[in-house]
C-alpha cells in the first residue's frame, strides 16, 4: 500500500471485493507477456514510509559516533526459515543458510564499518557473539513485519544476505544487495549470472561447489574493498595511505 497508493490491496482475512478478473500472481508474467527484457521496475518498486525510515535514521546515527566521514552501514542475513515440517523446504534452506561466523571475512574488509543484523528466528541469537573485529548491532527486537524492515534497511548502504525474503525486500526497494546463492541456487536467478533482470541493484555470489562458502565469500572480500573505497568517495572523506 506505501508503494503502491493507487491500489487495492486485500489480504486473505479481507471479504473480496466486487471484480472483473482474477489471475493467480506467478500466472501474471505469462498472462501479461513478460520477458526478461520487459520485467517492470527491475531499479525497485518498493517505497519505505518516509517517517519511519527518519526514525531509523536518528537511531543509527546514535548507534556511532560523530565522524567526519559517515561509517558504512551494512545488513547481515545469515539464514532463511528452515520450515522443519515441509522436507523439501527444509533441505533447501540447509544448502542456502550459513551461520554468521561465513560473514567473518567482511569485518576485515571494511575496516571501521558497522554491521547490523537484519537476521530473525532461531539463528538470529549468533548476533549476540559476533566474530571478532566485526561492529554489529541487533536492534531487530524493533521489526515487527517488513514495513519495519523496509524501513530500516533504507537508512543502510548495503544488504549482504543469503537467498531469503529480506535480500528481495531490500533489493525491491532499490538498495545494493549482495546475494550469496547456494551450488543448485534458486530458479529466479537463472543461471552463469551474477546479475539479475528482477533487480538492477543485486550482485550474485553462487557457491562453487554444494555447502562451500570459500569462493563466493573470497569473491565477495574482494568487491567490498572496492565499495568501500567507492562510499568514502561519495562521502567526501580522504583516501587511505
Amino acid at each position: 500500500r506505501q508503494s503502491f497508493p493507487d491500489q487495492e490491496f486485500v489480504s486473505q482475512d479481507d471479504s473480496m471485493p466486487a471484480h472483473d478478473l482474477q489471475c493467480p500472481a506467478l500466472s501474471l508474467p505469462y498472462a501479461l507477456g513478460t520477458t526478461l527484457e520487459t520485467i517492470p521496475f527491475p531499479q525497485g518498486f518498493l517505497r519505505a514510509d518516509p517517517h519511519a525510515v527518519a526514525a531509523w535514521a536518528d537511531m543509527l546515527r546514535q548507534d556511532t559516533p560523530e565522524a567526519a566521514v559517515p561509517p558504512l552501514r551494512i545488513g547481515l542475513v545469515w539464514a532463511g526459515a528452515p520450515h522443519p515440517d515441509v522436507k523439501v523446504v527444509a533441505f533447501a534452506d540447509k544448502r542456502r543458510s550459513t551461520d554468521l561466523a561465513t560473514f567473518a571475512p567482511l569485518a576485515a574488509a571494511a575496516p571501521g564499518a558497522v554491521f547490523y543484523s537484519l537476521q530473525i528466528g532461531e539463528k538470529s541469537v549468533q548476533a549476540r557473539t559476533p566474530p571478532p573485529g566485526m561492529w554489529l548491532i541487533d536492534h531487530t527486537s524493533l521489526l515487527g513485519d517488513f514495513a519495519d524492515t523496509a524501513a530500516l534497511v533504507s537508512t543502510l548502504d548495503l544488504v549482504v544476505a543469503v537467498d531469503t525474503s529480506t535480500a528481495h525486500v531490500a533489493a525491491g526497494l532499490g538498495k545494493p544487495v549482495w546475494l550469496l546463492s547456494r551450488y543448485d541456487q534458486c530458479w529466479r536467478w537463472l543461471s552463469g549470472r551474477d546479475d539479475s533482470p528482477w533487480y538492477t541493484s543485486l550482485r550474485i555470489y553462487q557457491q562453487k561447489a554444494p555447502f562451500d562458502w570459500s569462493a563466493p565469500m573470497a569473491r565477495m572480500v574482494a568487491d567490498l574493498g572496492v565499495f568501500v573505497q567507492a562510499h568514502r568517495r561519495r562521502a567526501g572523506g580522504q583516501q587511505p595511505r
